[in-house]
């Protein structure tokens, strides 16, 4: 639930209250922070089609967009373990996956796509940016 106002907190509490109390809960409240936008989502897979062409005119024929969305992820954003239960045998798994981009906020994904660029120019691929994306807007902002 996001809180903005006043009857936001109410409607908060209220439910709170209705809550049963034959156990302990948890309630945890913490700034709220937008997951990445589609403007932003659109700019990365217009990079990462770039990239693709890029890399696969100089021989990497094996760098397609899914490739290059893999290799950003993992030299950006890492690994992170998760466990797996078999469903019948009930054995635990641990394993190691890519990060996903899908949970980074506004600003997270902003720093991501900094890294993705910084990278690209250090290889010699300028990548497009779009004169009205917020990515620009923000570009600029900082440099003000």
């Amino acid at each position: 639930m996001i809180i903005q106002q006043p009857a936001d907190f109410d409607a908060f509490m209220l439910a709170a209250r209705a809550l049963p109390l034959n156990k302990p809960l948890v309630a945890e409240l913490k700034p709220h922070k937008r997951k990445r936008s589609l403007d932003q989502n659109a700019l990365y897979w217009m990079w990462l089609t770039e990239l693709s062409r890029y890399l696969t005119n100089r021989g990497r024929k094996f760098a397609t967009k899914d490739w290059c969305h893999d290799a950003m992820r993992h030299s950006f954003l890492g690994m992170k373990e998760q466990e797996l239960v078999d469903v019948i045998t009930g054995e635990v798994t641990v394993t190691r996956a890519l990060r996903s981009t899908t949970g980074l906020s506004t600003g997270s994904f902003t720093h991501y796509l900094e890294s993705i660029e910084a990278w690209a120019l250090n290889i010699g691929c300028l990548l497009p940016v779009p004169e009205h994306s917020e990515y620009m807007k923000l570009k600029r902002e900082q440099e003000a």
